[in-house]
């Protein structure tokens, strides 16, 4: 049954609060689905998903691990009318304890768009985890957007982990194996991308963020940001002596078919920046350029 608020607008939603006896906040939606063919939301909600997943620790002094799901759930809009901030996803992940451990995943969700409307972000699965001095996962992985639409960015899977406040042993960001399949006639005006991974950390031992084996491929439009196929970042802050900062951004596809491209074109790039040992990888990413492009990458390592 799907689900309508004011805020969101969802094929089916978990959202879980804990009290302090708890020992776990686990939310998880699975292979549900929202099809959405006409309709007028230009008022609002500004969220629509297939799946909502939603963890929450909001007591002081609770234990509690907190996990939320959403996986196999599947969004397709071919018509309506949409606030031009709302943001469309497949798939969405949210986890936040307060002090334990933060597991996040967005996995093998599907998001459908053909519409003339103008929107503000796709998201085929979006994860996202903080959490203060505990082990962070977040996961983005094999989720699937197809588009024909206008907005200002798409992404296939995005992860993002935010760790702050005091040491963690270890966090873990994937965006990987997500495909991206965009129409003629489609206009972005922002960055976008087929897998995009985030890690920002502080004192943190052990930090990994990947974007492997992302496919986006482009039939025509107009794109005025930068489109990458999967891009891995990791922002470390105050690191231990003996830390390791681990980017990879390998095997990744971006085919630009057809179209109008204003600014760079990366199939895969990895970026760390960390005060101590730090590892950069963008490997085997393949390109292919047949549309009116300002500057183009196969592969890119910052470190």
């Amino acid at each position: 049954t799907a689900v309508f608020t004011d805020e969101y607008i969802a094929g089916s939603v978990a959202n879980v609060q804990v009290q302090p006896s708890s020992t776990q906040a686990v939310a998880e939606v699975k292979q549900c689905y929202i099809n959405i063919t006409g309709g007028n939301f230009e008022s609002g909600p500004g969220s629509i998903a297939g799946g909502r997943a939603e963890s929450r620790v909001w007591k002081d002094g609770c234990t509690a691990s907190s996990e939320a799901t959403a996986e196999e759930n599947t969004a397709t809009i071919t018509g309506g009318r949409f606030a031009k901030w709302a943001k469309i996803y497949g798939g969405w992940a949210f986890s936040n304890p307060n002090t334990t451990s933060a597991t996040a995943k967005a996995l093998k969700n599907h998001l459908i768009v053909n519409s003339d409307q103008q929107v503000d972000r796709l998201y085929g699965g979006d994860a996202y985890a903080f959490t203060a001095g505990a082990p962070l996962l977040v996961q983005a992985n094999e989720n699937t957007l197809n588009a024909k639409i206008k907005a200002a960015s798409f992404y296939g899977g995005y992860a993002t982990g935010w760790q702050w406040d005091s040491s963690s042993p270890s966090d873990t960001a994937e965006a990987n194996r997500n495909k991206v399949w965009i129409a003629a006639g489609s206009r972005f005006t922002e960055y976008s991308a087929g897998g995009f991974s985030e890690l920002v950390a502080r004192n943190t031992q052990t930090i990994n963020s990947t974007a492997n084996e992302n496919e986006v491929s482009i039939a025509g439009g107009t794109f005025e940001g930068e489109v990458n196929g999967g891009r891995a970042v990791i922002k470390s802050n105050d690191p231990p002596a003996d830390s390791e900062a681990n980017v990879a951004a390998n095997r990744n596809k971006l085919w630009a078919n057809a179209g109008t491209f204003k600014d760079l074109l990366i199939s895969g790039f990895a970026s760390v920046r960390s005060d101590g040992a730090l590892d950069a990888k963008a490997n085997e990413n393949m390109l292919r350029v047949n549309a009116d492009a300002y500057r183009f990458y196969g592969g890119r390592a910052r470190g």
